[in-house]
């Protein structure tokens, strides 16, 4: 089982190291398919890629072991998903002080997910949502980003400088 207590995990075999997670949840695993990745490689990375459609308690512990084995984990908060898993897994990964950096979209205003249509107050809600996570990780110093392709580049410019 997965220990959330022991973040920092010095004894990864290098077979099992990578230099980025990637957090993506449905449709933007096109993009990381298409950009992302292509963009990563092509700058000398190796990655991690979740591998879902939603973050669930059956797959976290794995995902979790991943993102340990990597040295930063990139987040997107997507502009078409209520997001919440991936928002409480950001908020958690911030008070490991894990290395992060986070995409955090709004939702606009008659959004669509899973073919509901959301109400104007729920918009605002997970609005809101998105706008503490955010607050949350600027005053403990992670980079947040509205842009996914800013918040890429961020990672990868501070893998580099890792190195």
């Amino acid at each position: 089982p997965f220990n959330f207590l022991d973040w920092t995990n010095f004894f990864v075999p290098e077979s099992e190291k990578r230099d980025l997670y990637v957090g993506v949840i449905g449709k933007d695993q096109f993009w990381l398919e298409t950009t992302a990745i292509p963009s990563i490689e092509s700058s000398g990375l190796s990655l991690y890629r979740s591998s879902l459609n939603e973050y669930n308690v059956k797959v976290l512990p794995q995902e979790l072991q991943r993102m340990k084995n990597s040295r930063l984990i990139l987040l997107i908060v997507p502009q078409h998903s209520r997001g919440i898993t991936i928002m409480a897994l950001a908020a958690h990964l911030i008070g490991l002080r894990a290395k992060l950096v986070l995409c955090v979209q709004t939702l606009p205003e008659d959004c669509l997910v899973s073919g509901e249509k959301l109400t104007e107050q729920a918009v605002k809600d997970y609005n809101r949502g998105r706008m503490y996570l955010s607050d949350y990780a600027t005053r403990e110093g992670v980079p947040v980003f509205q842009n996914i392709a800013d918040a890429l580049q961020h990672a990868i410019q501070l893998v580099q400088h890792l190195c």
